[in-house]
């Protein structure tokens, strides 16, 4: 069953690369502006106030869920970008709805 009808707006996804440094560790991750998944239909909704200070509580900082029908195989920190407005989220958790292989959830916090 397709749910794109669900999903009305439309997302980028970049997932950072590691990068080394001299000595062979791990320096930070990096994004080289190279989109890992493009044009991707989605639903992008914001979390209660009162959710959003509930996970806070635990260091768990988002502000928005992403709700997508395929997996785009995110990683925390990835990146995600809102086609309509620019704007830019980064990513908190993700799990497979229901482990149904039909509906991702993507937890993000929206960011500048």
């Amino acid at each position: 069953m397709n749910l794109t009808h669900l999903f009305k707006q439309v997302i980028t996804v970049e997932n950072p690369h590691n990068v080394i440094d001299s000595s062979g560790g791990p320096v930070s991750e990096k994004f080289n502006n190279v989109p890992s998944y493009t044009d991707v239909y989605a639903s992008v909704q914001p979390i209660s106030s009162s959710e959003k200070r509930n996970l806070a509580q635990r260091k768990i900082y988002t502000t928005h869920r992403i709700y997508v029908d395929q997996d785009v195989k995110v990683k925390s920190n990835s990146r995600i970008l809102l086609a309509a407005t620019g704007q830019k989220f980064r990513v908190t958790g993700y799990f497979n709805m229901a482990g149904q292989d039909r509906v991702w959830c993507i937890e993000a916090e929206e960011t500048t």
